[in-house]
């Protein structure tokens, strides 16, 4: 496993709490005031965005045009 720890940019947003702004590598990106800094810890297996990778395979259909 591999962790990596993010930075969750949060924005005040009414009632309902609050929203992502944005997510960051560090803790120094911009923010306004009022807006909440949370580090967010992710593990992932050390293969995980190869087996993530979208894989498509296309056969041609023979026989049947369109």
């Amino acid at each position: 496993m591999s962790t990596k720890t993010v930075y969750l940019h949060l924005r005040k947003a009414g009632w309902s709490g609050f929203s992502v702004v944005k997510l960051a590598k560090t803790r120094d990106a911009a923010t306004r005031d009022g807006d909440v800094v949370m580090p967010l810890e992710i593990e992932l297996p050390h293969d995980f965005f190869e087996r993530a990778a979208i894989r498509v395979h296309v056969e041609p259909m023979t026989g049947e045009k369109r």
